[in-house]
């Protein structure tokens, strides 16, 4: 009997585990983004020269986030009183190395790839894949996504750092926040990031998406 209960328990939980992530290779859920650049990271737990990811941002925080999904939320520090704005996210591809320089603040820069990561502007969506031009490089790979509003951002993701989460795909060109079918080699560079007020409220300001709601 208890060998049987075992058994059953075992099934439920592969069946609990296939329903938060889809497949065994990618990861899938919900999760949010605390306020005033808070953080949220997921990276691989292996040393990979693959990332593909889709990160749309979700207009409401009724859905609920999924339970056991990996990644972690990092509060931010709220400077002051900000008005409401459009959900919207900041995203960057970045090594487990680089993301500690930023969770550390020990820098105020980290190195990532612009054209697998979308920063220009807080976006609402933000697709991207190595496709055919693997990176050049073999370590444990992270997503990074930033909130630089006033309010958490709750947003559904799809990552995997094996394999493709689209069904058509395609290798993001090497353009800052470039997402399309043509072929481009992604190239690392330096970001300056200053941490605090300064740089919050000239994301607010200056980023077109982030629209006042009435």
């Amino acid at each position: 009997m208890n060998s049987f209960i075992a058994l059953i328990i075992t099934v439920l939980l592969a069946f609990q585990v296939n329903g938060i992530y889809g497949d065994s290779d990618i990861y899938m859920g919900i999760a949010e983004v605390p306020p005033y650049n808070g953080s949220w990271y997921l990276c691989s737990s292996f040393n990979t020269d693959y990332m593909s990811f889709s990160v749309k941002v979700l207009d409401d925080k009724t859905t609920p986030v999924t339970e056991g999904l990996p990644g972690k939320a990092v509060p931010g520090d709220p400077p002051m009183p900000l008005p409401k704005f459009r959900p919207a996210l900041n995203v960057f591809q970045l090594t487990y190395n680089a993301l500690m320089t930023y969770i550390g603040k020990t820098s105020d820069s980290f190195t990532y790839i612009p054209s697998l990561s979308c920063y220009e502007k807080p976006v609402q969506a933000c697709d991207q894949d190595v496709g055919d031009l693997p990176l050049e490089f073999k370590e444990s790979q992270c997503l990074l996504l930033t909130n630089p509003t006033a309010t958490p951002v709750r947003f559904n993701a799809s990552v995997s750092f094996i394999k493709s989460v689209f069904n058509q795909t395609f290798t993001s060109p090497e353009i800052p926040g470039g997402t399309s079918n043509s072929q481009a080699v992604s190239s690392a560079m330096n970001y300056k990031f200053n941490y605090g007020i300064g740089n919050l409220m000239v994301t607010i300001l200056f980023s077109s998406i982030l629209m006042s709601w009435n």
